[in-house]
């Protein structure tokens, strides 16, 4: 008998994903612009270069939400924004955005590329994989 990790935050934004509204609650956040501009997120859905100051920008606006959620969708919104821009820096320029450690990055990045729908599962499939 394995023993079961506890709760972490991620779980609830992964929930949210696999739920049978998840693409269409991500689709609304992305394309509602409290995140940043739809174009970033317009440009990552169709593989173009992304400046790695929009990325950044977007870790950081996703920081925010987290410290200072207004309401839980904020608060999803907020982590799901933070890990697709640490998950795009990593898997289209190699580029560590975060100061989190590498090791534990790479399972929640894993674990989002299961819950995530298309494009952005492809995102966080190589950002995990990437070494």
């Amino acid at each position: 008998m394995g023993l079961s990790r506890g709760y972490e935050p991620i779980d609830e934004l992964l929930a949210r994903l696999r739920s049978a509204q998840g693409p269409a609650w991500l689709e609304g956040e992305l394309r509602g612009g409290r995140l940043a501009p739809p174009e970033l997120f317009e440009k990552l859905r169709v593989g173009s270069e992304v400046p790695i100051e929009g990325l950044e920008r977007l870790k950081e606006r996703g920081n925010e939400l987290l410290k200072a959620p207004s309401d839980r969708d904020a608060l999803l919104a907020g982590m799901a924004g933070y890990f697709l821009a640490v998950a795009a820096a990593l898997a289209t320029r190699g580029t560590l955005i975060t100061s989190q450690n590498p090791e534990r990055l790479a399972p929640i990045l894993r674990r989002l590329s299961e819950a995530a729908p298309e494009p952005w599962k492809g995102i966080f499939a190589a950002a995990a994989n990437r070494r």
